[in-house]
């Protein structure tokens, strides 16, 4: 039923209010500044980033020498066994030098140590410093035969941070049971199948053929 102008006034004597005009919808306005929004995302990338570094951090606290050894080899290097860690300080819980076996010397991991692992089925050799952030890899130095053909036993040199160098090798000779490098005593560690030897020195590197001895 169509409506009229009558209908719409109402009932007599009652009066309807008069109807107002639609406003449009206003946006409301952000409780934000751009000042405001600008630290905030500086804020939260910078929560990422600290996030990201602290991961980093405990992943690599985390890993193992091998691991740290593995992620620092070149392409010429490659790991595939892990044999002795020896800390440059070792500690000598029997002193005496004069004993039939020598002295004896305990072995542990230490703020820097020689990590002694075969690559391509030879002798390999790293340098470790460990820090807070994990074991860091100062310089690997290999290839050397595991075994010898009627030698005393075979070594090489490297130069180590630049300021100190390493010469380290094997005892093939069951008969020689010491290393003497520059005349001075080098370690000898007996792993039960391989005794392998380190010796390290501050300076310049000056080793030749003449400067390892077998004894």
């Amino acid at each position: 039923m169509p409506t009229t102008d009558r209908d719409r006034s109402g009932p007599p004597g009652v009066k309807l209010p008069e109807q107002q005009p639609s406003q449009p919808l206003q946006p409301k306005k952000s409780k934000f500044s751009r000042q405001s929004l600008a630290i905030m995302a500086a804020a939260g990338l910078l929560i990422v980033v600290m996030i990201t570094v602290f991961i980093v951090f405990v992943v690599n606290a985390g890993r193992s020498p091998m691991q740290a050894v593995r992620a620092a080899l070149k392409e010429d290097f490659s790991f595939h066994q892990e044999l002795v860690q020896v800390s440059l300080s070792p500690k000598v819980t029997d002193p005496d030098p004069g004993s039939e076996d020598g002295p004896t010397v305990t072995v542990f991991p230490g703020e820097r140590s020689v990590y002694f692992f075969v690559s391509n089925e030879q002798l390999a050799c790293a340098l470790l410093s460990r820090r807070a952030t994990g074991y860091e890899v100062q310089d690997v130095a290999g290839h050397l035969p595991l075994t010898g053909d009627g030698k005393d036993g075979i070594w090489m040199a490297t130069g180590g941070t630049g300021t100190e160098y390493l010469v380290f090798g094997l005892l093939y000779n069951p008969d020689k049971t010491k290393v003497e490098v520059e005349g001075k005593p080098a370690v000898v560690v007996d792993t039960g199948r391989y005794r392998l030897w380190y010796y390290i020195n501050t300076g310049s590197m000056a080793i030749n053929s003449e400067s390892v001895v077998y004894k």
